[in-house]
This record gives structure tokens, C-alpha cells and sequence, in this order.
């Protein structure tokens, strides 16, 4: 190992190119570990060989003890998860945790003196006996035991019968020119590791089958065994029916495990070459499919019986992978790239060198499987062949990866590349296919959309927990896809390539990156890096106008472009389209004074600006000569490139006037960007002649005033009720805490109850009047915390002979505390106060709950037994549905307060108090007797059951214990109202 090294240092020292501050350490291990599948835990023994290549003397070396991350609630993995608001670790049991500890530290026949960090009980630093000059190599023995914990982030065992050994043995920490790296475990933010060469012998139960990084060594028992099993998979692919199927591998499964013994033990034995990390992944009956790509890379796919079916091109989305990846970026240097089918909490793959797992699940309607399959391989490249520093720079590895895996899916199936929606439904099928490009713009476009947006210069811990994907891969992914098409696609591919060759088995920097691309381009990229790397600049091309004249030629179009975006003045394509049908490109210099000028022989048709989308935009629709519409039929596929809308039919029926209701329904624009958002809805009632409208309009604001805000405006005529409602939402938001959020709301009203059939009695009232209301909002969300409250306030404006005039004043709040794993306690309080002379009885405060009074949210209707305070409630204002009155005693006056408590427990089970109280004399209200309720409610998801089983006065004069049911549902039908 020692003369490879030295081989190593040669050959580094060749490729410099000049970069007289760059070196390079080389650390190689020989690991011995027996794994007790009894007790989850593991005992090794490590002998490293450390090779100081810096001008540095060293003193001490860090090692990282990465499972230490899941020992207890101090470490920087548990503090990031109590950050991002997850529970499950902070609840787990002591049992369910891991550690690693390390026993005997020695070089030579002498003990070191080991130091953990402060506050970091993952990263400890070794002492060195003496001085470890330029040069020179010392070797360091230890003894350690360790433990699996369960599956909480990477590492870890699945019901003790499966096991990911990821980042588990003591690993040394590298040491560069910025120095070391003790840079404790995180879930989000990932590793940095020292190349050099692993000789790793595992101890494990003999019927486990067991791949790792690196190529198993002379074993002619194990490869038997390995081909049997790869032979039993085989025969499962031959069986075409699939009840058939399931049966054979149900009973290879069974008689699989019946072979198992855990004191039978065999020893394996994997060596590799110039790797910076080392993963093993055994399970007790892992079916094996396995192929010899291309240049004899060995592929195992290692996949749970159940899935083995599903995942049988597995292997072939690896080749494709590593045929794919060696031309865009460098040959692959490895000799096996293998697959395992596990569990993971952070994220749907993670890599290893030579090695990945995958814990995405096989849809027929999607490609998403082969997604993360080749994306989690092509990591070989970005973080196994070129070793960055990921948690310096996520972008390094993640950002140009996640770029490759766009430039593969489109190479092999075009745009619209990840849904196969025809495979659900066929010739039926009307849903519009989505792509890497949608996903992209879901994932970026959305931060950028609410002002979330971060620079992608900043360390992986700095980043939320939302913003993580979207800037690391999606904002990377766009930025390396304009990069593509400024320097264009030959010499970015080129670029790549002198970048891997040069940067190969090294560490490159953020730098070095640029460096490479600057050189091969021959471009200053300078000011494109700046601007998206270092700030939240957004492009939004606009074509202002063009000018055709006729010439001896043919046409000379003129065309003027401006960015109203901030990242300014990069290039951008703008394409000319001629009724011949050619497309003529030309690149505006990002200068709005410096129009494109087009000379071509056929008439025009259209001009469009960044055409292709090549560029991120937070809105394509003001790029061309005319705007982008598409209207189909079912189809609620959102399209952040077109002005994509969609209508279906619409069938209701009411029962006291309409009956059957019969119309349309639909919307145009994206509802998750809110761009000149408009839905419509349209029916004719059978029974009465009544003819029904809703339509309405939104439009979102980045950086208005507040860090976004929504406009929102629609008329309604519908359940007897005319209404006109506007409003302006100002969000504040953080973009560094994703879990606070602050917003203010001015909301004007017009309201017109014509026609009281519709309407419960005893809630609702003819009226007509408007309203202005000031509202503000706050949410926290913690780990253990989550609190919400609200204060509105609204003046009645009298508009009509009614003379409506009034103030209302509501508060409200919920906090809730998570006390155990599967326990959690919530209390909230509600007060509401109505002054004025002429008052609706709608917007009176009743003890049952909010009514809806001007219909801006869904109900399943306004009268009876599926009305509210029927049978329907909105868990909101006095919230008190025991006193609701289904038999028609609805209690209302001009104040209320409530208060209440809740116990919840699993499977969405909720046991409750409530107690309240209503006046019309604000200054006696405590003096009026107080309404108490004991129920349950069940329910998490959008469907909830509340049973107030104990009234203590009830209303309608029914019995206080008595089976009361009311239901709620939290739908968000705006796409045309309810």
C-alpha cells in the first residue's frame, strides 16, 4: 500500500498546473469487523496508514466517529433535527440509537491521547506521539465497537435484517490548504473524505448477501453462493403471470430465511483502489440481479424479493448511466457500480463510492425510479471520482450532477421526460406529461416565487431545509444549463472533460471549477458566476417590440429585448421564427439599448425570447410576440412555460330550490405560482331555472412591500348570495427559517343575500352591505412547538337601505406541544366582539363555530342537514360544535369567548375539552353561564370527524351524553369555488 501511495504523490505532483498552495494527503486503511446481528452492533479493528503530503508539521489528527451523530441529543445531527422540526430521533429510544466508540488508540507499541470536540462527540482529534513532519507517514491502530442505530438519517438496520454500513468506521478527517475538516454528521450536508486504498474483511452470518465498495477478493465460496442466488432471480424474470410471480418469490423468501443462522458465520473480504470512503449493505434475503456493463464494470443489484420484478432494468439504467456520464464528463474509473434496494431517511438515494442505495419506489406512470437510480450512480463522478468538499460547497457535486441527469433524461426521452401518464390511462389519457425541466422550475421557481431564494455560495448547514434541493439542485441545474448555452454545448462538454481529467481522484474547489470553465471557454465568466452564485438575481425576458421592413433579400426584423428581472446584463437567446418554418437564433448581449437584428428570406411568423426556456425566468409569458395559451380538456397539469387552462364538467345538486346543477368548471395559469391566475365555474339549476357564475383572478407579487403578495379578486352568485371580494396578502418570511411566517391582510367586501331558500334559518339573514377587514397572521413551527394565531378586524360600510353597520373584532390562537412521539397536546383560545346597530344575523358570533357568512370558503351547502352547525363545521371561531344545534337552536350573540384542549394520539385520534361563553353585554358576559363540551375527533388528513359525545346544556334539548357527529373538510376549491 505504501508504494501506491508513493505512486499516487507522483502522479499528483505532475498535474498541478502550476498551483504551488495544492496538495494532497493519502490515508489507507485495512479494517477487520464482525457484524452481531443479534444485538445490531459490530467490533473491528482498523489499521491506517497516513501519509503527510502537506508543508505542514502535524501534531494531532481528526478523525470523524460519524455514528456517534445518533448516541444522544447533543450532537450536531440531533440539532439539526430539532432545527428542522423533526421529531423522531428526539423520541427515540436509547435502544434505537447508534454510537461508535473507539477502545485502543496506539502507533506502534504506543498509546495516543484522544480529545473529543467541543460540543462534538463525532469528531475526535488523536495526538501524535511525535511530530508528523512534511513527508513522513505514521500508521495508528485502533480497537472499536460500534452500533446500527435505526433508520434516522443514512446510516443504519432495517428490523435487524437489513444493514447499511455508511460513514461507520473511525475515518480520517482530511487536511488541505484550508486545513482540517472536522465537520460533524448532518443529515442535510454531506462528507469530505481523504482518497486512498480500503482493505476491508466483514464477519457477518453466512446466508447474508453482502456487496460494498470495491471488488470481492478470491472467494469461491461466496461467489457460488452469489450465483445461486443471481440464478434464483433470473428464474423469478422468467414468470410472466404475476400471481405466479409473487409465489415464487414468497417461497424463495421463506426457504431463504429458514437457512439462516446466525452462528454460522462467513468472512468476505473487499478491496478498493483510490477511493475517500468505504460502504457495505447486507441483508438477510436480498435478490441479486446482476450485469457486466461495458470496459467489464460489474453491476449487482441487490433488491428485496418484492421488488425484484419491478426493479429489473435496474441494471440497464446503470449502463445507461456510466455510457452516458463517460461522454458528457469522464470515463468511468471504477470497476463495479452496484445497487441496493433500502431504507433512507435523507432523501431517495444516497452514493457511496462504487455503491449507492435507493429507497425511491417502482410507478408505472413515472420514470422516477431510473431517475435516482442514474442520479445516485452518476455521483461517482461528482463526489467519488472528484472528491469536493460538499459541505463547503453542495453545488460542487450535487448542482453539477443534478445538471447531468437533466441532459440525460432529455437525451433519452426528449422535453416531457418523467411522467408516462398513457401507461395509466391510455387513449383517455388527457393529462399533460411533466419533466425534469418541471421539476426544476417546482423546486427552484417556487423559493424565487416567495422570496425564499438563497446564493448557491453558502456552506450546506446555512441552507433550510426546503431551500436545500431547490438551490443546490434545482438553481445549480439552471445555472449549468445557461453556462451550456453561453459557452455553448461543445465546449461545456469539453470544459467537463478537461475539468475530470484534471481533477481526478482530487479535491477541487469551487474555484477550480470556474477556472477550468474560464480557460476552455475563453470567456470572462466572471460576472455570470457573480451573479448566480453570489445573489438571488432572477431573470424575466420581455420582448418589447420588433420591427420587420421588407428587403433585396427577403426581411429585416429589429428586435428589442429588456430583462426586468435584476440579474443583469447576461445574454440570452432570442429566436425568429419564419412562416417557411425555419428558426433563426441570435444572442442578445443583455444590453435593453442593443437590439437583435434577424435578416431572413420567408415572412415572419414569431419572435420569441429564450425559446427553449434554456434560461430560468420567473415568467415565460411575456417572451414572445403573443401570448403562450393552451387550453385543454381535463387536464390540471400546471406549466410554468404556457398559459396552460383547463375545463371539465360541473354536476351539483341542492335540495330545497336548484336540485340538479349542471355547468363547467376550469381555470388558466399555474395555481402554484399564482401568474394571472383565473378560474371560472358556470351551471344551470334543472328545477329552478337559476343560473350560477363564480370567477376570479390572482396574481402574486414578489417583493412587494413585503416579501411577496397576493392579489385576489372574484365575483360569486351562488347559493342565493351575490358577493364581490378583493384582497391584498402581504407575507413576510425568512428566508434563512423556513418555519416562521408573518402576514398581513386587507380584504374588501361586497355582499348581497337575495335569497334566503338556500340558507339555514336561524343563521342566515337577507342583507346587503360591504365590509373592509385588516387581518394578521403569525405561524411558528418547531420540533416540540407549533403555534398559530390570528387578529382581525372589520368595519361594515352601509351601502343600501339595510343601513349594515358594524365592527367586529376576532382573535384567535393555537398552541400545540408534542409530548411523546405518538403524544401530543394542543389548547387554543378564540374571543370575537361585534358592536353596531344594524348587524346580519350571519356575522353575529355563534357558540357552534364560524358560518361562512359571506360564502368565501367551502361548504357542501348553507342549508340543511349538511349545512353549517348541521352537520358541517369549520373548526374555527367559537368552535363549539356540541352547541350547534342540529336541531335548529343556533346560540348567537354579539361576544363569545372559548378556550379548549385537546389530547391527540395516533391514527389521528383526538381527545377533547371545551368551554365557552356568549353575551351580548361585553362587561357582564362572564356573569352568563358557561357551555362546556367533551368529545373526540378523529381525522389528520383533509377529512375530519369531530364527536361531542358530552354537552353539559345542550341547545336543542337533547341529551347531554348523546352521539353527535360533524365533519369538516379542508379543501382548498378556489379552481373555481365550491
Amino acid at each position: 500500500m505504501l508504494a501506491r501511495s508513493l505512486l499516487y504523490l507522483i502522479l499528483f505532483s505532475t498535474v498541478l498546473f502550476g498551483r504551488d498552495d495544492y496538495f494532497q494527503q493519502n490515508v489507507n486503511y485495512k479494517i477487520d469487523v464482525v457484524l452481531d446481528v443479534e444485538n445490531q452492533t459490530y467490533k473491528g479493528k482498523e489499521h491506517v496508514v497516513y501519509v503527510n503530503n502537506s508543508p505542514d508539521t502535524l501534531t494531532y489528527i481528526w478523525m470523524h466517529l460519524y455514528p456517534n451523530a445518533y448516541k444522544n441529543e447533543t450532537t450536531a445531527f440531533a440539532r439539526q433535527e430539532e432545527h428542522f422540526s423533526k421529531s423522531t430521533f428526539h423520541f427515540s429510544p436509547q435502544r434505537a440509537r447508534g454510537y461508535l466508540t473507539l477502545k485502543k488508540i496506539t502507533s506502534g507499541d504506543k498509546a495516543l491521547k484522544p480529545q473529543f470536540k467541543k460540543n462534538n462527540i463525532d469528531e475526535i482529534k488523536i495526538f501524535l506521539n511525535k511530530p508528523l513532519l512534511p513527508g513522513d507517514t505514521v500508521a495508528i491502530d485502533m480497537d472499536f465497537e460500534g452500533k446500527f442505530p435505526e433508520v434516522f438519517s443514512r446510516m443504519g438496520h432495517t428490523r435487524g435484517k437489513y444493514y447499511a454500513a455508511t460513514q461507520w468506521y473511525p475515518k480520517v478527517v482530511v487536511y488541505d490548504r484550508n486545513g482540517w475538516h472536522p465537520d460533524s454528521y448532518l443529515d442535510m450536508g454531506e462528507f469530505y473524505g481523504e482518497f486512498g486504498d480500503f482493505d476491508v474483511s466483514i464477519t457477518l452470518p453466512d446466508n447474508y448477501i453482502i456487496d460494498a465498495t470495491g471488488m470481492l477478493q478470491d472467494n469461491p465460496e461466496e461467489e457460488a453462493f452469489i450465483d445461486s442466488v443471481v440464478s434464483d432471480t433470473e428464474a423469478l424474470l422468467k414468470i410472466k403471470d404475476e400471481d405466479e410471480r409473487e409465489a415464487y418469490w414468497k417461497k424463495w423468501q421463506k426457504e431463504h430465511r429458514a437457512k439462516t443462522d446466525n452462528t454460522r458465520l462467513k468472512k468476505v473480504r473487499f478491496i478498493a483502489h483510490n477511493v475517500h470512503d468505504f460502504a457495505w449493505f447486507a441483508g438477510e434475503d436480498y435478490m441479486i440481479h446482476r450485469k457486466r456493463q461495458k470496459n467489464n464494470v460489474l453491476t449487482n443489484v441487490l433488491v428485496l424479493p418484492k421488488n425484484a420484478w419491478d426493479w429489473k432494468d435496474v441494471p440497464d439504467y446503470v449502463g445507461k448511466t456510466l455510457d452516458f456520464y463517460g461522454k458528457r464528463v469522464g470515463p468511468y474509473q471504477y470497476p463495479k457500480a452496484s445497487v441496493v434496494d433500502g431504507s433512507l431517511e435523507a432523501g431517495g438515494g444516497m452514493e457511496y463510492p462504487m455503491i449507492t442505495i435507493i429507497s425511491t419506489k417502482y410507478q408505472s406512470w413515472s420514470r422516477f425510479l431510473e431517475v435516482v437510480v442514474m442520479h445516485e450512480v452518476g455521483h461517482n463522478w461528482f463526489y467519488g471520482m472528484l472528491g469536493s468538499d460538499e459541505r463547503a460547497s453542495t453545488f460542487m457535486d450535487e448542482g453539477n450532477n443534478a445538471f447531468t441527469e437533466w441532459k440525460y433524461m432529455e437525451h433519452y426521452y426528449g422535453r416531457n421526460n418523467v411522467t408516462v401518464f398513457d401507461s395509466l390511462f391510455g387513449k383517455w389519457n388527457t393529462l399533460s406529461d411533466a419533466g425534469e425541466f418541471d421539476i426544476n422550475y417546482l423546486m427552484y421557481g417556487s423559493l424565487v416565487n416567495v422570496n425564499r431564494d438563497l446564493p448557491l455560495n453558502l456552506r450546506a448547514e446555512k441552507y433550510t431545509q426546503a431551500a436545500y434541493g431547490g438551490i443546490n439542485y434545482a438553481k445549480s441545474a439552471f445555472m449549468l444549463r445557461a453556462l451550456e448555452w453561453t459557452i455553448t454545448e461543445p465546449v461545456f462538454i469539453k470544459a467537463m472533460h478537461t475539468y475530470f481529467k484534471r481533477w481526478n481522484g482530487r479535491h477541487p474547489s469551487v474555484d477550480d471549477f470556474w477556472e477550468v470553465m474560464t480557460e476552455v471557454s475563453g470567456m470572462d465568466l466572471s460576472l455570470f458566476r457573480k451573479e448566480w452564485m453570489t445573489t438571488t438575481h432572477y431573470n424575466d425576458f420581455k420582448l418589447e417590440r420588433y420591427e420587420t421592413e421588407k428587403t433585396e433579400m427577403g426581411y429585416k426584423t429589429t428586435v428589442y429585448v429588456d430583462n426586468k428581472g435584476d440579474m443583469r446584463p447576461l445574454p440570452a437567446p432570442v429566436s425568429l421564427v419564419t412562416q417557411d418554418g425555419d428558426t433563426l437564433e441570435q444572442r442578445w448581449d443583455g444590453n435593453p439599448g442593443h437590439p437583435v437584428v434577424f435578416n431572413h428570406k420567408s415572412p415572419l411568423q414569431k419572435v420569441v425570447v429564450n425559446m427553449d426556456h434554456i434560461i430560468f425566468e420567473t415568467s415565460y409569458l411575456n417572451n414572445g410576440s403573443s401570448l403562450p395559451v393552451e387550453f385543454n380538456f381535463l387536464d390540471p397539469i400546471p406549466s410554468f412555460t404556457t398559459y396552460r387552462g383547463t375545463w371539465l364538467p360541473y354536476a351539483d345538486y341542492e335540495y330545497f330550490k336548484d336540485k340538479t346543477r349542471l355547468g363547467f368548471t376550469g381555470w388558466i395559469g399555474n395555481p402554484i405560482t399564482l401568474q394571472h391566475f383565473v378560474t371560472a365555474k358556470a351551471y344551470y339549476a334543472t328545477a329552478s331555472g337559476v343560473l350560477g357564475y363564480h370567477v376570479g383572478y390572482a396574481n402574486r407579487f414578489r417583493g412587494f412591500i413585503s416579501s411577496y403578495a397576493d392579489f385576489s379578486t372574484e365575483v360569486n352568485d351562488k347559493d342565493g348570495l351575490r358577493n364581490w371580494n378583493t384582497k391584498l396578502k402581504l407575507a413576510f418570511v425568512d428566508p434563512y427559517d423556513g418555519y416562521i411566517a408573518r402576514d398581513v391582510t386587507v380584504q374588501a367586501n361586497y355582499v348581497n343575500l337575495y335569497d334566503a331558500v338556500y340558507n339555514e334559518p336561524g343563521i342566515y339573514q337577507r342583507a346587503e352591505y360591504g365590509t373592509v377587514r385588516l387581518g394578521a397572521g403569525m405561524t411558528v413551527r418547531r420540533m416540540l412547538h407549533r403555534f398559530k394565531g390570528r387578529l382581525s378586524v372589520e368595519q361594515a360600510l352601509p351601502l343600501t337601505d339595510d343601513k349594515v353597520e358594524y365592527t367586529k373584532l376576532e382573535l384567535s390562537a393555537t398552541y400545540l406541544y408534542k409530548v411523546r412521539r405518538w403524544l401530543a397536546v394542543s389548547a387554543d383560545v378564540y374571543a370575537g366582539m361585534i358592536d353596531g346597530n344594524t348587524i346580519p344575523l350571519q356575522e353575529n358570533i355563534f357558540a357552534g363555530g364560524d358560518v361562512n357568512p359571506k360564502h368565501l370558503k367551502y361548504a357542501p351547502g348553507f342549508r340543511g342537514d349538511i349545512g353549517p352547525l348541521r352537520s358541517y363545521t369549520y373548526l374555527s371561531g367559537m368552535n363549539m360544535p356540541g352547541y350547534s344545534g342540529a336541531r335548529g337552536a343556533y346560540l348567537n350573540a354579539k361576544n363569545g369567548f372559548s378556550t379548549g384542549f385537546t389530547v391527540h394520539i395516533p391514527y389521528g385520534l383526538g381527545v377533547y375539552v371545551r368551554t365557552g361563553v356568549l353575551g351580548n353585554d361585553l362587561s357582564a358576559i362572564m356573569d352568563q353561564e358557561f357551555m362546556t363540551e367533551y368529545g373526540l375527533r378523529l381525522g389528520t388528513g383533509n377529512v375530519k370527524i369531530i364527536l361531542p359525545l358530552y354537552v353539559t346544556n345542550p341547545p336543542d334539548g337533547s341529551d347531554k351524553f348523546a352521539f353527535r357527529y360533524y365533519f369538516n373538510l379542508s379543501m382548498n376549491l378556489n379552481l373555481g369555488r365550491g
